[in-house]
This record gives C-alpha cells, structure tokens and sequence, in this order.
C-alpha cells in the first residue's frame, strides 16, 4: 500500500514507541491514545469511511488539520496486530 511522505513518518513514531500497546478501543469504530506531549491527555481516533475508503480521524492538533498523525497511525497499527498481521519495521522512504 503505498503512503504518503507524512503517513511513513508517522507510522514510524508510532511503531518505534510501541504506541500501539497504548491504544485503547472505546467503540466498534473509535479508540483512546494517549498523548506524548501532554500526559493524561488522551486523543480519540474515529474509523470513518470517505469516497469509499477508510479513514482514521483523530482528534489531535494534526489531525484536526487533516494531517497524518502518529495517534492514528497507532490505531492503524493496533488494527493490523489484531488481523494478526505483524509490523516488523517501516521502509524508509524511497
């Protein structure tokens, strides 16, 4: 699946803090991450659909902004280890 610049660098915080054991669902489509800049803040992470493709929405300031985030990036992460895919690293851009 190919991902954009942001997407990989996020993806890479993520995996790299092992964020996703953080993750916490709150819902059949929503999910609890804490923040690493601001303790006990937690961001929610909403699964929603657009044009047909799925999308992880999250509540942070870069998320707000339609920006990849790390807090999504660690939903997505989660998600995968509960298909039982495992990530075993990121590629580094090409």
């Amino acid at each position: 699946m190919p991902v954009t610049e942001r997407e990989r660098r996020a993806l890479l915080r993520a995996w790299s803090w092992d964020l996703q054991s953080d993750v916490r669902p709150t819902g059949r489509r929503s999910w609890r991450v804490p923040s690493r800049t601001e303790p006990g803040l937690l961001h929610a992470v909403t699964l929603t659909r657009r044009r047909g493709k799925e999308r992880l929405i999250c509540s942070c300031e870069a998320g707000t902004m339609d920006l990849p985030c790390t807090h999504a990036a660690a939903v997505w992460l989660w998600r995968q280890a509960q298909r039982g895919v495992v990530v075993s690293g990121i590629r580094p851009s090409s």
